[in-house]
């Protein structure tokens, strides 16, 4: 049996949350000691050779009688510009569910986490400015860290994945959708799977999975309404596109 859903992103978009919720359904197999990240589409290493190493990739997930999916959530996938055709060269049917948040929130959020590890020393506002210069001295570069803006471009990521996948592979989610209607969406994700709804559902809570620096300032209102005007054409592109409502993430 292929792996066939991934939780695919977007970082700090509540795909902890919905993995921990999915896991605990008796149809589905996550990786052995509830491992979520893998990380095997983004990583050149696995790809070296040819054919890549399936097996080891799915040694990592234990299935019973009951398994219909086996799934993993590594949010860097919906970045990561390799991701989309090598997940579609293992697997053309796999399921892709991307939760989405806010640009602004998710980028100021990505820096508290790296900043707290201290993979990230920069103030916020100088981080996205030495991002911006990294794009222009890379082109067509990704970088795992300071990706702050480029993770929000949603639209760009998004159509990168349909040119390898048909749209009824893809649910996309907003990350306030599974705490405001916490049932409901982990139905619609029940029935994209194609499995068996929750019997009970699993109680709704907040998962934090990153602890923070609880001294770190909080995000400007003029760099908010700055940033708001970065993200304006691409989040309506995006709903355009998809439908996703993006109305209160326009400021």
């Amino acid at each position: 049996m292929k792996v066939n859903a991934l939780i695919g992103g977007t970082q700090k978009g509540g795909t902890t949350a919905l993995f921990d919720f999915l896991s605990t359904h008796p149809q589905i197999a996550v990786p052995r000691n509830g491992i979520k990240e893998v990380h095997f589409f983004d990583r050149k290493e696995n790809f070296i050779t040819f054919p890549p190493n399936y097996r080891e990739y799915e040694r990592l997930f234990q299935t019973v009688p009951d398994t219909r999916i086996m799934l993993e959530a590594t949010p860097i996938y919906l970045y990561w510009a390799p991701s989309a055709e090598r997940i579609s060269a293992y697997n053309s049917r796999m399921r892709l569910i991307f939760l989405l948040r806010d640009p602004v929130a998710r980028a100021y959020s990505q820096w508290e986490m790296e900043f707290s590890r201290g993979s990230e020393t920069e103030p916020f506002d100088r981080a996205i400015e030495l991002e911006q210069e990294f794009i222009e001295n890379n082109p067509t570069g990704q970088h795992r860290v300071r990706s702050y803006l480029s993770r929000g471009y949603y639209c760009v990521q998004v159509r990168r994945f349909l040119q390898y996948f048909d749209r009824s592979q893809i649910l996309l989610l907003r990350n306030d959708e599974l705490l405001s209607h916490h049932e409901r969406t982990l139905g619609l994700v029940c029935e994209f799977l194609d499995i068996d709804c929750f019997s009970p559902y699993p109680a709704s809570r907040i998962v934090l999975p990153t602890n923070k620096d609880a001294k770190l300032p909080k995000l400007s209102l003029g760099l908010t309404e700055s940033l708001r005007s970065y993200f304006r054409e691409d989040l309506l592109e995006l709903h355009r596109l998809t439908g996703v409502y993006v109305q209160d993430w326009l400021g």
